[in-house]
């Protein structure tokens, strides 16, 4: 969550972040009392019954994946824990 903080407050005008959790149900309260905790202000969804319709519509084999959908529709995984991915959305934000 630091990191992804750090990327919205350098790009929250250029960039709309969404936070979906994919966790088991039974973990909710846990994960809203992080939300909330963390003061996280950007949209955040926990999937609940549409798990795996999400793993199979954006293929996912692990978490955490981040998913960048570009303004076409165009779908990219990034890794913003790599530098060389945080720098590239940077430049595509026109951000550096």
């Amino acid at each position: 969550i630091p990191l992804l903080k750090q990327i919205y407050n350098k790009a929250k005008a250029k960039l709309d972040i969404t936070f979906i959790s994919t966790d088991k149900l039974a973990n909710e309260k846990a994960w809203n009392e992080v939300m909330k905790k963390e003061a996280v202000p950007w949209r955040s969804l926990f999937a609940r019954d549409q798990r795996l319709k999400l793993y199979n519509q954006y293929e996912i084999k692990f978490i955490p994946l981040a998913l960048l959908i570009h303004p076409d529709g165009i779908i990219e995984k990034i890794d913003v824990r790599k530098s060389a991915d945080k720098e590239r959305l940077f430049e595509l934000l026109q951000l550096n």
